[in-house]
């Protein structure tokens, strides 16, 4: 087969979305792509939040040290978490405070476990859709811990209390040093921004004085075809 034959017979490649993810797995090249598609987004959410955070009351300080030298168990969506949800039901329930992803939110209410707390940092609409709608009346206790730059509609159609921090990263000018973030709500905790929300949980457990934490189904590997636990559908 020739070059030309050989260009005319092979598909072209689709173009490419990154995640952030791959600014972990790949590095600044993948950085500079993410932010020119995120920094509108995650501005667009920002000040349309402006109108619903309460700053003062709405606070991730506020929690500061509430649980001091206290244990976590910090839960993800990985498919560990079908085994890891029947061993956690063998330990009291008074021993540690549950700190949960949204997207684990389903399995957890479905083996009867009602977290403390939920996190959530992702900037699309659809969120609150697929990891909470239909469960908002088990959520009113479960406070969220919540960037400013998450789409609005994931606030207000969260049930319970809410705990607002500013997302941080030296190197964006939105949410650097002296960026709009900290400018627009300058009372908020500024924490450095996370790939995951696993890694936001963990460093909200750490703000709140958490010195044992456990994490459950974070896979950084998967078996077979499946990348998240079972999902439930809500009966009555």
């Amino acid at each position: 087969m020739t070059d030309v034959e050989r260009s005319e017979a092979e598909p072209v490649a689709e173009p490419r979305i990154f995640s952030l993810d791959d600014a972990i797995i790949h590095g600044n090249i993948v950085n500079e792509t993410i932010i020119a598609q995120w920094l509108p987004i995650w501005t667009r959410n920002a000040f349309a939040h402006h109108k619903h955070i309460d700053p003062v009351r709405q606070n991730l300080r506020n929690l500061f040290d509430k649980h001091r030298d206290g244990a976590a168990v910090i839960v993800s969506s990985g498919p560990s978490l079908d085994r890891n949800l029947r061993e956690l039901a063998a330990i009291p329930r008074d021993r540690f405070v549950l700190i949960a992803t949204t997207s684990a939110l389903n399995p957890l209410l479905a083996a009867g476990f009602a977290p403390e707390y939920a996190a959530i940092n992702d900037g699309q609409a659809w969120i609150a859709d697929l990891h909470y709608a239909g469960l908002e009346d088990l959520l009113k206790e479960t406070t969220l811990i919540i960037s400013t730059m998450t789409h609005p509609s994931t606030a207000t159609r969260w049930p319970g209390p809410l705990a607002y921090y500013n997302d941080f990263a030296p190197e964006i000018p939105l949410i650097g040093t002296k960026g709009a973030m900290s400018m627009v709500f300058p009372e908020l905790w500024n924490i450095p921004v996370s790939g995951c929300t696993s890694n936001l949980a963990a460093r909200a457990a750490f703000l709140m004085g958490i010195s044992r934490m456990v994490m459950i189904g974070s896979d950084l590997s998967f078996s077979g075809r499946s990348a998240h636990c079972t999902k439930y559908d809500r009966v009555g």
